[in-house]
């Protein structure tokens, strides 16, 4: 009797022990620092299957003559894929071989980013701020926003990520790149995104490190469009073209000493639909 009852104690011991223990883990864990796996890693590669170029023009009035012949030639006829063949042949065919229901362009001439459906009929347009410096990005840390033919990242909360600055300084509270993010997708770049700010007055200006911010209300209605790889165009104002030209000729003659522009908007042009590109000034 005595031998079954040591049996008995010895077992309700070990499991009131294994209770306490899974207790205390409990309480552990609860008492630990939750890890935000939504902190932003700047040199994170995201890759996206590039798009299959099944469709080849050799000229601007082929690609229209494709664009005429199809079954949706109203809908092409009321976009802007007609005047991007004369301007940029090579980007119209991108367009034209993707499947897509979006594409955007960022133009830091108009500082807008526009969304248009497959036809490039515009459906939507937001002010926009983007990098400080002028000119094609170059180098990480230079300010400057890439120029090219890109594709887009996948979106992501972004609400609790913090900024860190060039010298690892994190920042206390979160909310630098508002309530969504997503990469721009480059070669060589992997930092620059799209997203959100808790710095409203900047949005219309030159003042991010090489981002494209929009305004949070902005970005949450631009995101519901985005899908991973849609393509993402981003062209170059007249004074980037200037800086571009500058830099890949060292003959070319300098018109102006600063191409920095801080709290200074630069001139504006009316014409929205503009899609004038200088290829050869932009390196993709």
């Amino acid at each position: 009797m005595r031998k079954e009852l040591r049996y008995i104690l010895a077992a309700a011991c070990f499991i009131l022990l294994t209770l306490l223990g899974c207790s205390l883990g409990q309480n552990k864990n609860t008492d630990m620092p939750q890890l935000d796996d939504t902190q932003p890693a700047p040199d994170e590669i995201e890759e996206v299957e590039e798009i299959k170029q099944k469709l080849h023009f050799s000229s601007a009035d082929d690609a229209i003559k494709y664009m005429n012949d199809s079954k949706d030639c109203q809908l092409y006829a009321q976009g802007i894929l007609h005047k991007m063949a004369e301007d940029s042949l090579d980007y119209c065919q991108r367009l034209l071989n993707s499947e897509y229901e979006y594409f955007i362009i960022v133009d830091k001439q108009d500082m807008r980013v526009k969304l248009y459906d497959r036809y490039g009929q515009l459906k939507k347009s937001y002010k926009c701020a983007c990098g400080k410096n002028f000119g094609n990005k170059r180098q990480k840390g230079d300010c400057r926003t890439p120029e090219g033919f890109f594709q887009a990242g996948s979106v992501k909360n972004s609400t609790n990520w913090h900024y860190t600055d060039e010298n690892g300084k994190r920042s206390e509270k979160p909310g630098q790149y508002g309530p969504r993010f997503f990469r721009v997708v480059t070669p060589k770049f992997n930092s620059t995104g799209i997203h959100g700010t808790d710095a409203p007055w900047t949005v219309g200006q030159r003042r991010s490190h090489g981002c494209i911010r929009l305004t949070n209300e902005s970005i949450l209605e631009l995101v519901e469009y985005v899908t991973k790889g849609m393509p993402v165009i981003i062209l170059p104002s007249l004074k980037d073209k200037e800086v571009n030209d500058r830099e890949n000729n060292p003959l070319y003659e300098e018109k102006t000493e600063n191409d920095t522009i801080i709290n200074k908007e630069e001139e504006r042009h009316t014409d929205t639909d503009t899609i004038k590109v200088a290829p050869d000034s932009i390196n993709n």
